[in-house]
């Protein structure tokens, strides 16, 4: 599974980002650009260990601090052909997009990849004046399920920033 598009609004220095990362990525620019905030903004959609007593929202990961405007960080992961126990895994949460980016309906496996379709999952975060983020499936709209632990370890997303130990991380992972 890999990161086929994140979008990041109102999220500590970043007002609007919409980023379509390729096979491999290169994040540089000077102190305080964003770079950090974009893994953070992963870091709290997927990593299943965060304490989320420890790691909540304050108004400080508000755009300049302005409150009045929620926090909207969606992902869409890329399922690959031979992850198909994984799409299984999500199956009701699954969509289709087509080359131009817009999203259709998710019936099966094999049929999903023809006319360079990529079998997606979206994952949505929002966060409001509560500073209590919900992580939820946009899909189904009706009825917005959050993201449960089991499913984020499924995922297997794992950032180490620079200041913890590689080897000590990646022991307990």
């Amino acid at each position: 599974m890999k990161i086929a598009r994140i979008s990041i609004e109102n999220f500590r220095s970043i007002k609007k980002l919409e980023y379509q990362p390729d096979d491999i990525n290169l994040i540089i620019g000077g102190n305080n650009s964003g770079k950090t905030t974009i893994f953070k903004a992963l870091d709290f959609c997927l990593n299943p260990y965060i304490p989320w007593y420890r790691e909540s929202f304050t108004e400080f990961d508000f755009h300049k601090r302005e409150t009045d405007t929620p926090i909207v960080i969606e992902l869409i992961l890329e399922i690959g052909t031979v992850e198909k126990d994984i799409a299984s895994y999500f199956d009701e949460h699954l969509e289709v997009m087509d080359p131009k980016g817009r999203f259709l309906p998710y019936e099966d496996f094999e049929e999903a990849f023809k006319d360079n379709n990529k079998l997606v999952l979206r994952i949505k975060l929002e966060c409001d004046t509560t500073f209590t983020p919900t992580i939820f499936y946009p899909k189904p709209e009706s009825n917005k399920k959050t993201v449960s632990r089991d499913e984020k370890e499924k995922i297997g997303f794992l950032y180490i920033p620079s200041n913890r130990d590689p080897l000590r991380e990646l022991a307990f992972y």
